[in-house]
Parts: structure tokens; sequence; C-alpha cells
């Protein structure tokens, strides 16, 4: 356990031991999620606190500590939702520090300045972010509040971060994880290890930044705004890696986790656009980019949404729409030529060197492709360097260690020496070796345990993918040769061939179903039947032009999760059943009723598909032996280990008793 002295001393020290020398300013791409407290701030789903109303309650509000709140409620609101306020949100916040200090009301000076400090982060004051989180963490040592300490000093970690001082905040951000792993709820660990895997991302590590996001899904609660971040930064890791499926699953669940954020959801757009232009699907990047931009930079910083019109202007440039990527060029490049972004002034020149391309302006383009590769080469120099001083850094504090733990040999040696005419100074001393020897045992051991759970659970998540991929790669296969099969009747004219073709198609797509709900839901091996023979005889009923006024159709199916290698069959066995019942039960567009029904009786799975049709003919049950779908029932009911019964009663009943198959739990929510 920390004492709140001891979390001072060592965040301090930790800094000022290491920040004495100068460094290079990067400005880093992509968001940062700030820690917040959670008793007084939290991001709502689907909507925001309405200003107006706290402004209407600041007006009357009766003593000074609501004062205080309402108007830190104010700024926290414009922060959180209109970043086009963002003037707004500072000066509400003021004015709740101000009357904070007039009446002493310490935690809501912690409140503030975290809340300041973010703010300032927002508009790339860097400094003043540090001062504001320095001054939150003073006020919480007079709270004795630690928890809050570190949450303020994880913060400011991140304006170190902005100001592309790797080192430090990696530093930092460790410091303040090993506390929250001892004393934080679940989110705030996941968000603390987010904050690492993002600084090791942002400086090309790809390897360690992978497994800290896969440590933050981890711990990661009730959260869709990190989850998505998350997701999104998997999916450029994979993407750098050329792992294309694995990236386009992460883009896709990034973006479905943050529709209701449309800053975070716009960028994370613009990168799936980026990732699609990578794999060379040009027409795909300028869909999506064309999403974000049609949404006029909503949530999005302006100088960042100038960045995607020069993408676009790069991206129509290169597809031969030289006009209009002339003019978005135009619109854009005045706003980033002279921006302190390095990397947004190499997205310029990129720009300009593919318009001026496309318009015949060759030596223009030349020069602004030379300074291009310029700009590149000196910031990866940049990154060169930062690497180089995190090692020498290392070696520094490795060197440190040595010397001391010579000294601390020396020590010991001597105080054997002075010691040694006494026996039972040596058996101690022998018993304590031997003690901190079998601690330093079931230290190492516990370490490599906790090493190989994680690397177990990354395994298991890459799995997770894999599977999914799996599944959504046989059910596109198999909607494809359905679609081939519907094209096929479209040049067949014989009635026989038609309704055979109809057939298979109906049955390829009762197993594409199948694989449809094993990628979208959370279990990977089971398929809960109710929903898939709902989906199932829906779909025949729409396959055949059924009018629901026509038939009518009843179900009762238990509550079942079969493994997919008893679905398949038991699939087939309905789907033949019910397109006979439609067939052949009701000529001439008569009305009728079907009922279908699967329970679980005596170990044994029940299957009827009833019809109060014109039922079967004396002459039919005879002849059906020889037909295909007989005959797959047939061989689909030895495989199950099934009997068959048809009975003619008012109708057609079909019953089928199956017993050979294989039951999944039922996934809990």
């Amino acid at each position: 356990m920390y004492s709140l002295t001891s979390i001072h001393f060592i965040s301090k020290n930790a800094f000022l031991n290491i920040s004495s020398k100068p460094r290079l300013r990067y400005v880093v791409l992509g968001t940062l999620l700030c820690l917040s407290f959670c008793s007084i701030q939290s991001l709502p789903a689907q909507s925001m606190r309405k200003i107006d109303s706290l402004k209407i309650a600041l007006q009357t509000a009766p003593t000074d500590s609501l004062i205080i709140e309402y108007n830190w409620d104010i700024g926290n609101d414009y922060w959180l939702y209109h970043e086009d306020s963002i003037d707004l949100a500072k000066k509400y916040t003021k004015a709740s520090l101000r009357e904070a200090q007039k009446q002493n009301a310490v935690i809501w000076l912690v409140h503030g300045y975290n809340l300041l400090g973010k703010i300032f982060n927002l508009t790339e004051e860097l400094d003043s972010a540090i001062w504001s989180f320095d001054q939150g963490m003073e006020a919480c040592l007079d709270l004795n509040d630690s928890m809050r300490y570190m949450m303020l000093y994880d913060n400011q970690a991140n304006i170190y971060v902005d100001k592309g001082m790797y080192v430090e905040a990696l530093l930092m951000k460790q410091i303040a994880s090993d506390y929250f792993q001892l004393h934080a709820d679940s989110n705030t660990i996941s968000a603390s290890y987010f904050g690492l895997g993002y600084i090791y991302l942002t400086k090309g590590d790809n390897l360690p930044a992978k497994n800290y996001f896969y440590k933050s899904m981890d711990y990661v609660d009730d959260w869709p705004l990190l989850k998505s971040e998350i997701y999104g930064n998997l999916a450029m890791i994979y993407a750098e890696l050329d792992r294309k499926d694995s990236a386009e699953i992460c883009f896709r669940q990034t973006a479905q986790l943050s529709k209701e954020i449309p800053s975070i959801y716009n960028l994370n757009l613009y990168e799936f656009a980026l990732f699609k232009e990578k794999q060379q699907e040009p027409d795909s990047a300028l869909f999506y980019l064309e999403k974000v931009l049609a949404a006029e930079g909503q949530g999005i910083d302006l100088e960042q949404y100038q960045v995607m019109l020069l993408d676009y202007a790069r991206m129509l440039s290169q597809r031969g729409r030289k006009n209009e990527a002339e003019k978005y060029y135009k619109l854009a490049s005045k706003a980033i030529e002279y921006s302190q972004n390095a990397n947004f002034r190499q997205k310029f020149y990129e720009s300009k060197a593919s318009v001026f391309e496309s318009l015949g302006d060759f030596a223009t383009s030349l020069d602004a492709y030379k300074k291009f590769v310029q700009l590149r080469d000196s910031i990866q120099d940049a990154k060169n360097q930062e690497r180089f001083k995190e090692v020498e850094i290392k070696y520094e504090t490795e060197k440190k260690e040595q010397e001391i733990q010579y000294l601390n040999a020396e020590k010991e040696i001597g105080a054997i020496k002075l010691q040694s005419t006494k026996k039972w100074v040596i058996a101690l001393t022998l018993g304590l070796a031997a003690a901190a020897i079998f601690a330093f045992f079931l230290y190492w051991q516990r370490k490599e345990i906790k090493k190989q759970r994680d690397q177990i659970n990354i395994a298991l998540e890459e799995k997770d993918i894999l599977l999914r991929e799996i599944h959504h790669r046989v059910k596109n296969n198999l909607q494809f040769i359905s679609s081939l099969l519907g094209l096929q009747t479209e040049h067949i004219s014989d009635e026989k061939a038609l309704g055979a073709l109809q057939e298979g198609q109906d049955r390829v797509q009762s197993m594409a179903l199948i694989h449809q709900d094993l990628y979208q839901e959370d279990n990977l091996t089971g398929v809960d039947m109710k929903n898939y023979f709902t989906k199932l005889i829906r779909g025949l009923f729409d396959s055949y032009n059924i009018r629901r006024d026509q038939i009518s159709l009843s179900m009762e199916i238990a509550d079942l999760n079969l493994d997919i290698d008893s679905v398949i069959p038991i699939g087939l066995i309905a789907n033949e059943l019910v397109s006979n019942s439609l067939k052949y039960a009701f000529p001439n567009h008569q009305n009728g009723n079907i009922y279908v029904s699967l329970q679980e009786e005596n170990n044994q799975l029940i299957l009827k598909v009833c019809d109060d049709g014109i039922g079967i003919s004396s002459k039919k049950p005879a002849s059906l032996g020889t037909s295909f779908g007989y005959r797959l029932i047939d061989v689909l009911r030895e495989q199950m280990q099934g009997t068959l019964k048809i009975e003619e009663a008012n109708g057609t009943e079909v019953i089928l008793t199956i017993r050979k198959y294989q039951k999944n739990p039922i996934p809990t929510s």
C-alpha cells in the first residue's frame, strides 16, 4: 500500500530525474482518454445534459456550493459535447474555480483543475494543462486523497505524450498503472493500460502496444467509448502488420461502438478509409471518406478536418478527377501548409504533389514531392533520436543500479567479516538468504504464471477473431453459391429445372443462416435454435411468395443451443419438410395452416412439421423414396440415429425423432 506522501515523492522525483534534458516536440495523432472522477462525471450513451436548464438553475442557486457545482457541470458539458464552444467550457470552469477558492472548497478545486487541464489539452495549451494538473495534485495533498492524486498524475502524463516526451510519459503512466492495479476499479485499470498501449503505438512499437490494448480489453467493463478506442488502435496495428481480415473486423467494431459520439465515429471512418486505400480499394476509400466529409467536420478538430480534405483531394487526383481534386486542395492547403504539426505538413506536401501531377504541372509536383520526402525523413530521424535517448536512459539507470548493488555487496561482506566469530549470526544470515531466495522463487514463479496467462488470453482473443472471420467467409461463400443458383434460374424455362434450382438455393441458404448467426453472436460454436428456425422458415415463406393471409404459421421451438454439426442436418430436414408443405399441401392458392415444433424429451429431439392441406395420397408415400428430397432426409436421419413417421390426419403430420445430437450451454447476457 502506498501512502500519499510516498506517492507524491515517487511521482515527482521519477519525473525530475529524467526531465532535465532537452526534448523534441511531437504532436500525437489520435485520441487519448483522460481519466475522470467516477463520483462526479459519466459519459451518457444517448444524450447530454441540458445546458440551458443548468444555466437557469445557476441564476437561482440557493447556496454557494451549488454555484460551484452548476458552473462546473456547464463547463464539463461544453467540454464533452461542444468542441466548437470550448471557450465557454473554459469560462464556466474558471468561474467554478474562483468560487471554490473563495469558499475554500478543496474537493471542488481538485475537480475544477482536473477539468481545466483537460480543456487546455484540447486547445493545445500544453504547458497550461501541466500547470493545472499540478494545482489539482496539490489540492489532493490537502485532502489526503491518493486516488484522485494518481488520476491527475495519469492525466498529466497524457500531456507529455502530446509534447512528444514519450520516455517521461511512459514512466509516469507505469507508476500510475501500478497504483491503479492495486486500488482502482476495472474501468480505471483498463484506461491506464490503454494509455500505455497508446504511447507505444505512437512510438511505432506495435507489439507492446498490442499487448497493452488486449490487457485493457480484459478489464474494461461497460464503457463503449474506451472499447471503441481499443478496437480502433488494434485495427491500425493489424493494418500495419498487413493482417487485412483482423484489421477490418476491428475497424467495423470500433465504428459500431462509436456511432453515438460523432468526433470518434468520424475519426474511425477516416482511419478506415485510409486502410481501404492501403488495401488498394480506392472506391471504398472514397466512399468512407465522403461519409466523414458529409458530416462537415462534426466533432472533429478544424485542422484535422483540413487534413481529411487534403487526403480527399489526393484520392480524387489519383482517380483522374483533377478539377474536383484542385478544388478541395485549395480549400485546405492554406490552413495546413504552415501547421506546427509536422505530420499534417507531410500530408499537405503529399497531396500537393499528387494534385499538381494530375494537373500536368510536373515542376510544382516534383518540388512538393521533394519536400514531402525531406519532411518524412526528418520525422523518422526524430523518432530514431527519441529511441536512442530512451536506450541511453535505460543504460544509465541500469549502470546506477549496478553501482548500488556493488556498494551493497561490499557493505554486506564487511558486516559478515565483523560478525564472523559469532556462529549464531552466520546461521541467521544463511536463514535470511534462504528465505530471500525462496521469496524470489515464489515471485518469479508468480510472474511467469501471470505472463503465460496473459499470452493465453491474447491467443484466445485472436482465436475468437479468426473463428468469427471463418464463419463470415463460409457464410459469404454460401451466399455467393445461392446467388449463382438464383442467376441461373433467369436462363432456364423448364419448370422442373427451375424447381430443382430453387430447392438447391433454399438448402444452401439454410446452411448460410447458421454461419451468419455464429458470426454475429458472442457464442462462436453454438446456434440458438429458436432464432434460427424463425429466420429459416420465414425465409422459405418469402422464397415461395406466400402471403401472410394465405398460410398461417405457428411455431413452438424450445430454448436450445446446439452445435453446428447438429444444426446443419436438422436445418436441412426442416427446410425439406416445410418446403414440401408449401409446394404441395395447398394447391390453387388455398388457405391453410402450418405448425412447426422442436422439443427435447427424454434425451431426444422431437421435430414435428404438420399442415392441414390435402394430405399425401395413397400412392404418394410409396413414391417418396425416389425423390431427391426424401433421400436427403433419409440420409440425414440415419446420420443422426433418428426415426421418421408420416401420418395423415386432417392433412399431413411428419414426426422425426433424433437421438444423436450435441447441445451447448445457452449463453448468458
